[in-house]
């Protein structure tokens, strides 16, 4: 799970630096962000080898952790940015609607 960790941050640091939503200098802040998440691990001597993902989100500052969410998931909250993932024709409105009710449907959680 650490090494996962480790790669995440730094290609997430990479693709947000290449979107321009952060600047080179700012690179570094999600491997701080782990940096500190493995700190409290071990200081509360967490069975690292068997850390699942679930358990892993314990460790996130939920203040100024990326939250990762799906659109249904995210329906009511409120957030100073966000960055969706697979958005292009055909995948939103969903994929799987079909008739024009489930098209509203999906648009309207889009725009939420």
């Amino acid at each position: 799970m650490i090494p996962w960790l480790d790669n995440a941050s730094n290609l997430f640091s990479d693709v947000l630096v290449e979107a321009g939503y952060l600047l080179k200098a700012e690179r570094y802040l999600l491997a701080n962000s782990v940096e500190k998440m493995k700190s409290d691990m071990q200081r509360n001597r967490v069975d690292i080898q068997n850390l699942t993902i679930e358990g892993l989100g314990l460790y996130a500052s939920p203040d100024a952790a990326l939250k990762l969410s799906s659109l249904h998931n995210s329906k009511g909250r409120e957030f100073d940015a966000v960055a969706m993932i697979d958005v292009h024709e055909g995948r939103i409105p969903n994929f799987r609607a079909r008739t024009t009710e489930e098209i509203a449907e999906a648009k309207r959680l889009f725009y939420v």
